[in-house]
């Protein structure tokens, strides 16, 4: 018996059975020219077994993607699409990170500059000049230090719990974007933003606006599907797309204002890409703004650490003035 979990096909694999395929090369010779071991694959298929109940026994998500478009496009088209998708899903994750590492970068280093200086450094310059440290100008600024670096932890470690909860808990995701987003701008514009680029991805091939939330039904991404889930019974139920985006909590009011626009248009690619560039303007511009914020915060408190040195540095011609 053949083991089924063990089929495996890359992307670079998944490109060339795309080009070999739109080349019109039969799809077992196809299959037999790939670099990778794919005898699973063609052993099933000489069984008379389809392609995407062979495909189905894979875990990787891109070939889960080729099953759900192969029912209803061929199969060159249904690789390309999830190949498509694929890359936008990678491409988002490497831009986010992209984007987001400046601002990380300050934070941490702001965070190990304050732990630094507060339990190691001053503490150490104190015990040698234990009889000034009854300075309460220098205490006071310690004070301040200890307390900001408690904030800085604190706030490192919830949102280290916060990313740990998200990841490893679906339904806690789903509960926090839903109830969060209705307060924050940020978030609906995320997951706005993250449900265009998939519209847009499959509508340039020809997928309707209902098989794309049949697609997001079975996203990775548990909030989302949710969403589609929730959309899909809308519309089930008669509801006009528009007031079914308007009334969704997780959308944002300018991707409503994108798809009214298309309606009017009848050019969803273009009103859909306008949406996603202003996304992506507004995103960096607020990375921008916290990484302006951190900076701040950074420049204070190292004024406060030179601030605390100083006083360290003259306590010895205090000393000797005693005399």
């Amino acid at each position: 018996m053949i083991n089924s979990q063990k089929i495996h096909l890359s992307i670079h694999d998944c490109e060339l059975l795309v080009n070999m395929l739109k080349a019109g090369v039969p799809i077992e010779q196809a299959f037999q020219l790939l670099p990778s071991d794919t005898n699973r694959i063609l052993a099933q298929l000489q069984e008379g077994k389809e392609i995407i109940q062979i495909l189905s026994q894979s875990k990787q998500r891109h070939l889960q993607y080729v099953c759900f478009f192969l029912h209803f496009c061929d199969c060159a088209s249904a690789f390309e699409i999830a190949l498509q998708i694929d890359k936008f899903e990678r491409d988002l994750l490497t831009n986010m990170i992209k984007k987001a590492s400046y601002p990380s970068v300050l934070f941490f280093v702001s965070f190990a500059m304050i732990h630094l200086f507060t339990n190691i450094i001053i503490p150490q310059l104190l015990q040698t000049f234990a009889m000034f440290s009854h300075d309460q100008q220098l205490l006071f600024f310690l004070f301040i230090l200890k307390w900001v670096a408690n904030g800085y932890l604190a706030c490192f470690s919830f949102t280290f719990l916060l990313f740990i909860g998200l990841r490893l808990n679906p339904r806690f995701t789903n509960y926090f974007f839903y109830h969060c987003a209705r307060y924050s701008a940020f978030l609906r514009g995320y997951c706005s933003y993250l449900f265009a680029g998939y519209m847009l991805q499959l509508a340039k091939h020809g997928v309707s606006t209902i098989d794309t939330l049949h697609f997001l039904s079975d996203a990775p991404t548990f909030w989302l599907g949710i969403l589609a889930k929730r959309m899909d019974t809308q519309l089930q139920h008669g509801q006009p797309l528009l007031d079914v985006i308007q009334a969704e909590p997780l959308l944002s009011k300018a991707f409503y204002q994108a798809m009214y626009m298309q309606t009017y248009t009848l050019q969803q690619e273009t009103s859909l890409e306008l949406f996603i560039l202003q996304e992506e303007t507004m995103f960096s511009y607020r990375l921008k703004r916290l990484g302006t914020l951190l900076l701040l915060n950074a420049y204070i408190f190292v004024g406060c650490i030179v601030i605390v040195v100083v006083q360290l540095m003259f306590l010895p011609l205090q000393l000797i003035s005693t005399f």
